[in-house]
């Protein structure tokens, strides 16, 4: 490829001089005990660097709070004062209302059963869902029960409703540019 390696704290430092010294993890309470290296190489350079200072860490998890993730993340993330925490509610009714009135297609599920409303004005599911129901044939039925919003997120590609940037199929080439043992961060 043409790329030599490097350290990952001087690939870091590099990233950082282009004004975006930050991590993205999204989905941190369900990345696999097998991968969770690969984060915990980019969280301990970051955290033993002093040239890494202005580095933050901005990652997603569900609600089942911090706790699951003090086993293997550093204490350092952890220890009091050293997470904050952001929860994303649902939509309230004025606020589902709103969404409803410029996406119609939503309107059922925003207000329509309880156990389908309570999903679908979850702000994620109902990108996705707008998503979903503007590529439905038409006069496919709106799901009315949990069930069918299951079989609808399914069928219409849940999960898969984004189109992948092209660079981002380079990001799994660009991991072994900077090989490095946890023991060598210490």
């Amino acid at each position: 490829m043409g790329i030599n390696a490097v350290g990952l704290d001087s690939l870091l430092a590099e990233i950082a001089a282009t004004g975006n010294a930050v991590l993205f993890v999204d989905g941190l309470d369900r990345i696999e005990i097998q991968d969770r290296g690969i984060v915990l190489d980019l969280v301990n350079t970051i955290l033993a660097s002093p040239a890494l200072a202005t580095w933050k860490i901005i990652a997603t998890s569900r609600d089942n709070g911090i706790e699951p993730l003090r086993t293997w993340l550093p204490s350092e993330i952890v220890r009091e004062g050293g997470v904050g925490t952001v929860a994303v509610e649902p939509f309230d009714d004025s606020e589902a209302a709103e969404l409803a009135e410029q996406k119609p297609a939503l309107r059922p599920l925003l207000f329509g059963n309880e156990r389908v409303r309570e999903i679908a004005r979850r702000p994620f599911f109902a990108a996705v869902l707008a998503r979903s129901l503007a590529h439905a044939t038409p006069g496919q039925a709106t799901p009315q029960s949990e069930i069918e919003l299951i079989e609808a997120w399914w069928t219409r590609g849940g999960g898969q409703v984004w189109k992948i940037p092209s660079g981002a199929l380079r990001i799994p080439s660009l991991l072994p540019v900077t090989p490095m043992k946890r023991s060598a961060l210490s």
